[in-house]
């Protein structure tokens, strides 16, 4: 691993750039959704020449493969593909995998980068731009990733949905130590390093991060761009907001699982306990919560203090310790 360096913004200018795909995964979602995404990336301030847009359809859709199709006419680099028949388990990274395989067929073969947006995910122009110079300037560096950033999240985000934990502390903080993790859409990877690990790791649901920790055992860097170069949706309803909740503690403890199966032996010992923190990190979260719910009823009926204290400069220590 190389010194790992603060990220500031740039832009590869001119149009010799690497040739990109650029997949975007659909499963059944609203229509119209996905081809706001796939319109805004065939705008891409991005030579046409060096680009593909392919729309991985889960949903086996001939409408769909129609309009895009239709949305290609004139234009020349525009794709659909489906593995024709929807699947049940690992859509995602097997959707992304039947990907890599499907432009091996076209004209030309491969391109040099892969690259990723959700359903929802609208690429700013110069995402492109943006995320190569990482890439390049550093022969190291396999993946380069942007936040995930929402155009209709309710003010004050009540329910804590843009994940600013995530994003502008802990990814940043990772970044500096080349420990930064794959955010799941909008990043940029290198396709040589995809075929060093044999595609996109379907041991877990959460593959972005299994991605992360499958190229950093094999010597690869990652890196985390900070700008805001995606602006995507939030579930508008409460169940919808539970049900992805529900998908990403599932896929924490799929990873912790999967850290472990025969494919992760490129992981180091210490880089499958790093797989697991999460996880313990979830279980005690849920543990203290359960408690919670017996401690602090019992403590407000006996009048028990809720904070423990016995002098108020000890208070004042704790209550900044909290706000730290």
């Amino acid at each position: 691993m190389g010194k790992a360096k603060r990220q500031h913004p740039s832009r590869l200018v001119g149009k010799q750039v690497p040739t990109v795909d650029v997949f975007i995964t659909y499963c059944g979602e609203e229509r119209d959704v996905l081809l706001d995404t796939v319109q805004a990336t065939i705008a891409l301030d991005y030579p046409r020449d060096r680009y593909r847009v392919i729309v991985l359809d889960d949903s086996v859709s001939d409408e769909l493969k129609a309009e895009i199709h239709g949305m290609g006419q004139g234009i020349g680099n525009v794709y659909y593909s489906s593995r024709g028949s929807r699947p049940k388990t690992h859509t995602k990274a097997g959707n992304i995998n039947h990907g890599l395989k499907y432009v091996q067929s076209l004209a030309g073969g491969a391109s040099e980068m892969v690259a990723l947006l959700d359903v929802d995910m609208i690429p700013s122009p110069d995402w492109l731009r943006a995320c190569m110079p990482h890439i390049l300037t550093d022969p190291k560096v396999a993946l380069v990733s942007p936040p995930q950033r929402h155009y209709n999240m309710p003010n004050g985000d009540p329910l804590g949905q843009s994940l600013h934990f995530v994003f502008d502390i802990m990814e940043p903080l990772k970044n500096t130590t080349n420990a930064a993790w794959c955010t799941g859409s909008g990043f940029v990877v290198r396709r040589r390093a995809l075929d060093e690990i044999h595609g996109i790791p379907e041991e877990s649901i959460n593959e972005d991060i299994m991605t992360s920790f499958y190229l950093t055992a094999a010597g690869w860097n990652i890196v985390y761009v900070p700008e805001d170069l995606q602006w995507g949706l939030v579930p508008t309803k409460i169940m919808s907001h539970v049900k992805l909740q529900k998908r990403t503690c599932a896929g924490i403890i799929s990873i912790a699982t999967g850290a472990w199966n025969p494919r992760s032996k490129m992981m180091s010992t210490k880089e499958k306990y790093n797989a697991l923190f999460p996880a313990f990190a979830l279980t005690f979260a849920v543990v203290v919560n359960m408690a919670s719910f017996v401690i602090l009823p019992y403590l407000l009926w006996t009048g028990a203090p809720l904070v423990a204290y016995t002098t108020e400069a000890q208070l004042r220590r704790l209550v900044v310790l909290f706000l730290l």
